[in-house]
């Protein structure tokens, strides 16, 4: 069973060195995305529990940071913008499904990928004490400084 939710993981990160700055979005972009529903979503409940991954946000912060890379191509076109990554956070807290839903080049979405592969298991949404499958968005962005 799959949640009727859309979750904006809210995080600001920044890739290390090359004056490269690789974050999410600000602030004031950020209160626009709150939860929304997924089309086709209507008859599906919203998690009573949303999942969670170990250590929180600052956990897929410091996953995201560390494993980032600006790619040379990209970084070299002068290509920037936020890659939008959305992924199934499954009944046993997997990932699966990621797929980008907002694409900037070729090189930023394949990184993007890269580096959400790289998270661990979360602990699962729950409804009614039940895991259920969560859709998750995370919004990537890459700037050159």
């Amino acid at each position: 069973m799959k949640t009727g939710i859309f979750v904006v993981l809210l995080m600001a990160i920044m890739a290390a060195g090359c004056g490269v700055n690789a974050g999410l979005l600000s602030q004031e972009e950020l209160y626009k995305y709150d939860y929304l529903e997924l089309p086709n979503s209507g008859t599906d409940p919203a998690p009573d529990i949303m999942p969670m991954y170990p250590g929180g946000v600052v956990g897929v912060t410091s996953v995201i940071s560390n494993n980032l890379v600006y790619p040379l191509k990209a970084r070299y076109m002068g290509i920037e913008g936020d890659v939008h990554v959305a992924f199934i956070i499954a009944e046993d807290g997997s990932i699966e499904d990621i797929h980008v839903i907002q694409s900037v080049s070729e090189e930023l979405d394949e990184e993007a990928v890269r580096v959400v592969k790289k998270l661990k298991r979360f602990h699962p949404g729950f409804v009614a004490n039940q895991p259920v499958e969560v859709e998750m968005w995370l919004p990537i962005r890459f700037k050159l400084i």
